[in-house]
């Protein structure tokens, strides 16, 4: 757990910051290779194999080792938009089990981005069946609370006022949390954006058009 921290205390992550997608060099892909397992490691969990296989191809812009874990559909959907470092995707959890079916639908694996739009990948018998993205309609409320997620406080200045800042952090981010978004919704010409975790714990950010910025948070408990 974590809150935010400034960026002369934190590891580095460059990873976030370069516009250009993944080269297909030896050294690019070493160092990519390492990044993806500090961040699992960071998250505590990794992907479900079909998954974890599938999201790897693509960063690699490997379609053929992509269509070994994955149906065509899912290979198609996934890499109609192609991988970027700068996005940066962070593993959130998956649900279910990897090799059956659950009652309420297949199992899942979920990533978010720097803007926290959601990469979902559904499995079924050994592999990926289908992708699917989830855009955040506000951007800046994304931004905001992905740098909760990862602690740069350089970001959240950024995108929110300090004393939203100041809210968000009293309380210690934790990746076993499986924090997700959820829909934004427009009232009085502020936007409000809510993350729920799987205690049915409640972030709910607001952002003013005014401002440009997250101006308050509220955090409720089930």
């Amino acid at each position: 757990m974590r809150p935010f921290i400034s960026s002369s205390n934190r590891v580095r992550q460059t990873h976030r910051s370069s516009s250009l997608p993944i080269r297909r060099t030896t050294r690019g892909l070493t160092v990519l290779a390492i990044l993806t397992t500090l961040l699992l490691f960071a998250a505590c969990e990794a992907p479900f194999q079909p998954a974890d296989g599938l999201f790897t191809a693509w960063q690699y812009g490997d379609r053929v080792a992509a269509g070994r874990v994955a149906t065509s559909s899912a290979v198609t959907q996934l890499f109609a938009t192609p991988y970027l470092i700068r996005a940066g995707w962070l593993f959130v959890h998956c649900q279910g089990e990897p090799t059956r079916h659950r009652n309420d639908g297949p199992p899942t694996c979920l990533w978010v981005d720097n803007d926290e739009n959601q990469l979902t990948m559904s499995l079924g018998d050994g592999r990926v069946e289908a992708v699917n993205r989830t855009l955040e309609t506000n951007a800046a409320s994304g931004r905001f609370f992905h740098a909760w997620r990862t602690g740069n406080v350089t970001v959240a200045k950024q995108y929110g006022t300090s004393t939203a800042i100041n809210s968000i952090n009293k309380h210690s981010y934790s990746a076993d949390a499986h924090w997700r978004p959820e829909a934004c919704w427009v009232e009085n010409s502020l936007t409000y954006c809510p993350w729920i975790d799987e205690h049915l714990h409640v972030i709910k950010t607001r952002y003013s058009g005014a401002t440009h910025k997250v101006e308050a948070v509220g955090y409720f408990e089930s």
